[in-house]
């Protein structure tokens, strides 16, 4: 025991620091070691099929509050009463009555914000299609004759194929907004239910049979809460891309194209997530997504916690303050509101550890030496971390400091500036295997500029500060129910400003940074944090100097000011430690217990205090709920199809969130949600969609010649990086990106001879019987050179794709046109992500189109010999066959501006391996 507590009195406080925030860590991600994921699987919230349905549903309760009795109910055999409404020509019909809701009814009402209230009723058509009809409901005050009229969701219940007439359906009205507005939910029972009907014919009488008519309660308290409201990246992009890229890395393969989104895009030159960082790749090369996700994120939370310690402790804070800290810079506001996005937390992990190393290399008496080489090599693992807007913001705060440094230490000026160049230029060289790329991948998106309306829209308001002392702390699940969730306008503005609001960094820290101002004078450290959180504000808050700033620094234009709190984030805990170390230089006037006894205290309020509120972004589910596919769903029917396909195809869910002002449920997958399944989906969802695809489904779904490449992308779609949802299924442009199947609301009736109902389930699936295949041989082309008026004509009835390829330039060439009809054979050998291969015969010259998007980093080999691309149809490939024979045709992805990164990436780590060799040599020359 003497041998153990000696041992304890030994250990240094660094020791003791890195114990503390490893046991912190692994306090705050417990969840994970029992087999918990930090993903909201169990909630796919919003309208995403098939988690909406097979993982919430059962999770709701259903309760009647109040049944209404229609007048002479008669019952019908096979058929619960019902009741025959008949409405005579050009007239209308109201049926009016009492809500009278007991004492037991009203308490069954749980708090509005946990439940979906409507009133319901079935309802079967009894007359002539050509009979124009309509039916609706109102809610009227017996005293005042106020009314109220919602909106109403239609939803088949039934369908007799023998006799559409005998089909049953649902009327929904939800009574969420009426019912908010009442003082007292026992208020309900001064108001009438009015069921309205109108026959608006002249000659022909209208029945309808009605039955079950209820008030209900769709109660979801039991439902798992939606915490951080941005989670809709981590189901739609970053778990997708997180577990596709594992999976190929451990098929040996690097992916560096995307088949299952859009018509092909780039994967691994997207920026957002940090592919090529050492750390990430090995990590998801070893072991399966999720294990590989919170690896990272218990390392960075760990690191970013103890370097921010480090750090503080070489500046002379002492142990409790650098403690302090710590802790709050592992909880700061952009570690707390991006925990899940683990390529985040990777720059706010390095970069204390960056502005120790810079600190280490300042004081070296040479100008190249270890700390310099180790100062470059950290910012390039910064450039690495993905998201390059924040890899940006980081950049930008070291450059800061930096330049801080320099000023404060002019006798060393020369000292300062090499060092700084030095670190930022290989520091940048580094990062070039995702920078290089990433420039051609912009140039060719559908970014562009924020529009000076959005910027004043989304600016940080003075009222978010007050989060400062108490962030809104509240939470619903966040998706129709197939009605209006009631939600608090305080809720709503919070939800959509929520990065503009979430500002909490710890009530005691709050209070002790105001002691950092005693030290302004003393120590300069506090002056740079002051005026970093200043620069960090104005740029926010959308000031003058933002818009002068975005006019001068390349990139400010195309980013979000808002997330520029972020360097706010990274200075608040110092800030805080600051202020820690001055507040006990104030009591020094106590004794040495005391102020330990007070220290301890405050560092335990303090970690408690973050680790409830950042937990609170966390939504924890079981690793057992990823992926579902249940039995007789539609999941499980298109994987059948793939199996049963010889060759590729692609499908498309698409709904209309708004039918006639109802507010629906819908039941199908957002962009992306598929790409776990590996379901290829034409539709998709990425920060940077290559702009002819993403204007190709701008005119699909609005017909507006005058919206093509205008630039103007916030007010296309409701997300502007998805071009969704899609409901013009009639264009023929669908049918040429090899669209087979139409993945359909169950509330949503397809009529058409294009489209044949082929599946009934959780949804609804149409074959589009003009579904073109993913390749084909075409006999002749035409030149358009107008990216505009190529898409005009690809959906235009003149235009015949199996006849002639829109080509976006002339061949160059000379050639004869054979007179007889072109037929033709087509083979797909290999279709792997980075490489497609086909075999064609042919009886004469054409072209064959392949449907998978084209740009500079796809080659192609014709028989062994490399041969010539033509974009084709403006979002296809196509290659020209000169004559009658058979041919192998091998399209293989080669990106030379990746092998210029990666060559630069190599070459300035092995000038920075070569130089530590040489500084090291020559260290021991010396020595």
């Amino acid at each position: 025991m003497n041998r153990l507590f000696s041992h304890i009195k030994s250990i240094t406080h660094t020791q003791c620091a890195f114990l503390i925030f490893l046991l912190i860590t692994f306090i705050y991600l417990f969840p994970a070691f029992i087999g918990k994921v930090d993903t909201p699987v169990d909630i796919r919230d919003m309208r995403m099929y098939p988690w909406r349905y097979h993982m919430v549903d059962k999770k709701i309760s259903l309760e009647t509050l109040w049944n209404g009795v229609f007048p002479n109910e008669e019952s019908v055999p096979s058929e619960k009463v019902i009741y025959n409404w008949k409405t005579l020509p050009n007239s209308g019909n109201d049926l009016a009555f009492n809500v009278e809701l007991t004492e037991s009814a009203l308490k069954q009402f749980a708090k509005l914000s946990e439940s979906n209230y409507y009133v319901v009723f079935d309802f079967k058509p009894g007359y002539d299609k050509s009979v124009a009809f309509s039916f609706g409901l109102s809610l009227i005050n017996k005293k005042t004759r106020e009314s109220y009229t919602p909106g109403v969701a239609v939803i088949p219940l039934s369908v007799d194929k023998n006799d559409e007439k005998s089909s049953w359906y649902k009327a929904q009205f939800p009574l969420n907004n009426f019912l908010s507005k009442l003082a007292s939910i026992k208020d309900i029972n001064q108001y009438e239910i009015h069921v309205l009907s109108k026959n608006k014919s002249n000659n022909t009488s209208a029945l309808l049979y009605l039955r079950d008519l209820k008030l209900v309660c769709e109660d979801f308290s039991h439902v798992t809460r939606a915490h951080n409201h941005y989670n809709n990246d981590l189901i739609q992009m970053f778990t997708p891309l997180r577990e596709f890229f594992s999976n190929s890395l451990k098929m040996g393969q690097i992916p560096f194209w995307n088949n299952y989104i859009f018509t092909g895009t780039e994967f691994l030159t997207e920026p957002q997530v940090g592919f090529f960082h050492p750390v990430y790749f090995l990590t998801y090369l070893i072991f399966e997504h999720f294990t590989a996700h919170i690896i990272i994120t218990f390392l960075c939370l760990f690191l970013g916690g103890f370097g921010a310690y480090l750090l503080t402790y070489y500046w002379g804070f002492g142990f409790l303050p650098s403690l302090l800290t710590g802790i709050v810079y592992m909880f700061q506001p952009f570690n707390a509101t991006w925990l899940s996005y683990e390529h985040m937390i990777m720059n706010s992990a390095v970069l204390p550890f960056l502005l120790l190393s810079y600190e280490y290399c300042i004081n070296e008496k040479k100008f190249i030496n270890k700390h310099l080489l180790l100062s470059s090599f950290l910012l390039g693992l910064i450039f690495l971390s993905g998201h390059l807007q924040y890899v940006y913001y980081s950049a930008v705060f070291f450059g800061l400091y930096g330049i801080f440094k320099l000023l404060l230490d002019k006798s060393r000026f020369l000292r300062h500036l090499f060092g700084l160049i030095f670190i930022f230029v290989f520091g940048i060289m580094i990062g070039a295997i995702v920078i290089i790329p990433f420039m051609a991948l912009f140039a060719n998106s559908h970014r562009g500029a924020n529009p000076i309306d959005l910027i004043k829209a989304t600016s940080v308001p003075l009222k978010a500060f007050t989060g400062l002392f108490y962030p809104f702390y509240q939470g619903v699940p966040d998706w129709p129910l197939s009605g209006i969730s009631n939600r608090s306008q305080e809720y709503e503005n919070y939800k959509l400003g929520f990065m503009r609001n979430y500002v909490y960094f710890g009530f005691l820290p709050l209070l002790l940074s105001f002691f950092s101002l005693r030290t302004v004078l003393k120590e300069k450290i506090t002056i740079f944090f002051f005026i970093t959180v200043s620069i960090s504000l104005l740029i926010c808050m959308g000031s003058p100097v933002f818009f002068l700033i975005r006019e001068i620094f390349p990139g400010f234009k195309e980013m979000q000011h808002y997330r520029f709190l972020q360097l706010f984030s990274y200075s608040v805990p110092f800030i805080a430690g600051i202020g820690f170390k001055s507040f006990l230089d104030y009591l020094k006037f106590l004794s040495a217990n005391i102020k330990k006894y007070i220290s301890i205290s405050i560092l335990v309020i303090t970690f408690f205090d973050l680790i409830y509120f950042s937990s609170y972004f966390v939504t924890w589910s079981n690793r057992s709920d990823y992926k579902p596919v249940h039995k007789d769903g539609v999941i499980e029917f298109i994987l059948k199809k793939q199996k049963e396909s010889k060759e590729p195809f692609r499908v498309l869910p698409f709904a209309s969130h708004k039918v006639e002002g109802a507010f629906l449920k819908p039941d199908i997958a957002e962009p992306n949600t598929l790409l776990p399944y590996m379901i290829e989906d034409a539709s998709g969802y990425s920060s940077f969609i290559p702009k002819d695809i993403y204007y190709l489904f701008v005119y699909v779904q609005t017909k507006d010649f005058n919206k093509l490449y205008s630039g103007k992308i916030f007010d296309l779609f409701s997300n502007i990086n998805t071009p969704y949802p899609i409901s013009n299924f009639h264009s023929k442009i669908l049918d040429l990106l090899n669209v087979k199947y139409f993945i359909v609301p169950n509330f949503l009736t397809v009529t058409s001879d294009k489209v044949e109902k082929i599946f009934t389930g959780d949804s609804t699936v149409y074959e589009n019987k003009k579904c073109l295949p993913r390749a084909f041989v075409v006999p002749d082309y035409k030149v358009i050179e107008s990216d505009k008026l190529t898409i005009v004509e690809l959906d235009s009835d003149e235009f015949d794709p199996r006849k002639e390829v829109l080509l976006m330039a002339a061949l160059g060439e000379t050639r004869l046109i054979a007179s007889q009809p072109l037929s033709y054979t087509l083979d797909f050998i290999k279709y792997e992500q980075n490489n497609i291969v086909l075999k064609a015969k042919v009886n004469r010259e054409g072209f064959l189109v392949l449907g998978h998007h084209l740009n500079n980093n796809w080659k192609v080999k014709i028989n062994n010999v490399p041969a010539k691309h033509f974009q084709a149809n403006l979002v296809q490939r196509a290659v020209y066959l000169p004559k009658a024979g058979e041919y192998l045709v091998d399209f293989y992805y080669f990106s030379k501006p990746l092998l210029v990164g990666l060559s630069l990436t190599c070459f300035s780590l092995l000038v920075l391996i070569s130089l530590y060799l040489f500084t090291r040599l020559a260290h021991k020359k010396t020595s």
